[in-house]
C-alpha cells in the first residue's frame, strides 16, 4: 500500500477542500477576551513545514475546548479537515495569502518531534 501523500503550506488555498499537512508549531499564543481576563477570545500559531512553508492558523473561542491542551508549540502534528481563508487584516503574522481555520471537523495527531528539523527563522539583510 503506498503512502498518503502530504501537502505542503505553498500549496494551501481555497480552491481545495481537504488538505493533509504535517507542520510543527514553532509559535502559539492566546488572544484574550476583551470582556473577560480569565478567558480567552482565540487560539493563533504559527505552523511550518518540512520545505520551511509558513502558515498562520486559528481556532474560535467556541473551539478552544478541543485543541488548547491538545496542540503545543515545539510539536510536530499532522492536520486534516481544516478551513482556509484569506489573510487579510492589518497584523499578519505570516506573508502567507491564506490562513487556517481550525474547526470541528479538524483531526490533530501528534507525529515524531525529529521529522521537522531546520530553524523557524528567516532571517534578511539590511540595505
Amino acid at each position: 500500500m503506498a503512502a498518503a501523500r502530504r501537502d505542503f503550506v505553498v500549496e494551501i488555498t481555497p480552491a481545495k477542500e481537504s488538505w493533509d499537512v504535517v507542520v510543527r508549531v514553532i509559535r502559539l499564543w492566546f488572544v484574550p477576551d476583551m470582556n473577560s481576563k480569565q478567558k480567552y477570545y482565540a487560539m493563533e500559531m504559527i505552523l511550518m513545514d518540512e520545505k520551511g512553508g509558513k502558515i498562520q492558523a486559528s481556532v474560535r473561542k467556541v473551539l478552544l475546548y478541543r485543541f488548547d491542551n491538545k496542540v503545543r508549540e515545539g510539536n510536530v502534528y499532522n492536520f486534516k479537515h481544516f478551513g482556509v481563508a484569506t489573510n487579510t487584516g492589518a497584523y499578519r503574522t505570516i506573508k502567507h495569502q491564506f490562513k487556517l481555520s481550525l474547526q470541528n471537523s479538524t483531526v490533530v495527531t501528534e507525529f515524531g518531534a525529529d521529522l521537522i528539523t531546520f530553524s523557524p527563522y528567516s532571517f534578511v539583510s539590511f540595505p
